[in-house]
């Protein structure tokens, strides 16, 4: 299980939509999409079912140009799902 503040700071990492800026120490900036991915990824595959959940979410968001392609989130699936094996 892996829990939404882990998710969050995955996602502040690795910044998918260029929202966090550190000298404003917004942190909290993807907490609501980190509440939305823990919610549904209770059960998933594979890692590209996982970055598909992870991508429709910020698509529905952020809207799709500005969510952007799929492929992009990957990286945040792949580290998530790290954190999940452990």
């Amino acid at each position: 299980m892996i829990d939404e503040n882990t998710i969050s700071k995955i996602l502040i990492q690795e910044d998918p939509i260029g929202i966090y800026f550190p000298d404003l120490l917004n942190l909290d900036e993807y907490n609501s999409e980190a509440k939305l991915i823990a919610e549904e990824i209770k059960a998933f595959h594979d890692i590209n079912e996982l970055t598909y959940i992870i991508w429709s979410i910020f698509k529905k968001t952020f809207g799709e140009v500005e969510a952007g392609e799929k492929e992009n989130y990957t990286s945040i699936a792949k580290k998530i799902f790290k954190e999940l094996s452990n």
